[in-house]
């Protein structure tokens, strides 16, 4: 989710760009669906001229079913969703994984097990 009127987004972007096409480029299975919450069509269109995923359509309905279900309350928002096997969410902190990880080597930025956090302890 984001806007190309929001200045953290357009700083965002080519981020999340460089990282989805590192990605493709490696055969990762990723998919992207952008959700603009553009105000302005010429804004939205200009904005997504070099977005190389799937974008909905200027002020689309299911870009707001989609910002209400995964809760795009600020923006940028990116969340990852787990496509190949339940839909589950992985992770609603994608846009933080971004920017913490800009090389996705822990792509999809599942979370830890408690076995993960804790290998020697007895739960």
């Amino acid at each position: 989710f984001s806007a190309h009127w929001c200045p953290l987004c357009r700083r965002f972007t080519p981020k999340l760009i460089k990282l989805y096409q590192k990605l493709k480029d490696q055969s990762v299975s990723v998919e992207l669906v952008f959700c603009s919450l553009d105000n302005k069509e010429n804004d939205y269109k200009e904005y997504i001229s070099d977005m190389p995923w799937l974008c909905t359509p200027f002020e689309s309905q299911l870009s707001k079913k989609m910002a209400t279900k995964y809760k795009a309350g600020g923006i940028p928002h990116l969340v990852v969703v787990d496509g190949l096997k339940d839909g589950k969410i992985i992770t609603m902190n994608g846009t933080s994984e971004v920017g913490s990880d800009a090389d996705g080597a822990n792509f999809p930025w599942r979370p830890k097990t408690m076995s993960e956090i804790w290998p020697d302890q007895i739960l």
